[in-house]
């Protein structure tokens, strides 16, 4: 006979607020009979039954899916707007990647006007124009802003400035919220 006992589960109702098992834990030297246990009952190593725990309750179990759901989001979340990054940085060399990325993870509406910008920038600017996306950082209102520089051959850099302007930025200039501004650099 091995050291422990397993019983096969009875019909006895198990005491109120007590955990279940098909087995319960005899040793030995302690008879069935004269443990004060049923067949089925768990008891912890010092002879005391389990209880449910009072934390656990179908709110927390609720309460912890949705933590889990909501981790699950966040990181897909990071992956597409990490993909996202990778396609802008196609588009527009960027000075200082790590802070400008961690800028726009909390400003997703640039990246859709980073996108649209680029085919109106070539357009007014000639297809070799060049784009260079920019974090400053103003040390008198600790504020930052994303600039796109332009970087053109155009015989009238600044009249193309105005022509894109009027055309195209200042219908979504609203947009940015006053975080993303364009300059030119001839």
């Amino acid at each position: 006979m091995s050291a422990y006992a397993l019983p096969m589960p009875t019909k006895t109702q198990p005491k109120s607020g007590a955990l279940t098992f098909p087995w319960s834990l005899v040793g030995p030297s302690e008879p069935e009979s004269a443990s004060g246990y049923e067949p089925g009952e768990l008891r912890s190593l010092f002879g005391t039954e389990s209880q449910r725990p009072s934390s656990f309750t179908r709110e927390a179990v609720l309460e912890g899916q949705h933590r889990v759901k909501q981790e699950q989001i966040t990181q897909q979340d990071a992956k597409r707007s990490n993909a996202k990054f990778a396609i802008l940085s196609g588009f527009y060399t960027v000075r200082n990647p790590i802070a400008v990325q961690e800028f726009l993870l909390d400003r997703r509406p640039l990246f859709d006007l980073l996108f649209a910008a680029l085919p109106k920038v070539k357009e007014t600017w000639g297809g070799d124009a060049k784009t260079e996306l920019e974090l400053l950082q103003d040390p008198e209102d600790e504020s930052s802003s994303l600039v796109v520089h332009v970087l053109s051959n155009h015989p009238n850099t600044y009249a193309a400035l105005d022509h894109f302007d009027e055309q195209w930025w200042l219908n979504h200039i609203g947009e940015s919220e006053g975080l993303l501004n364009f300059s030119v650099e001839p």
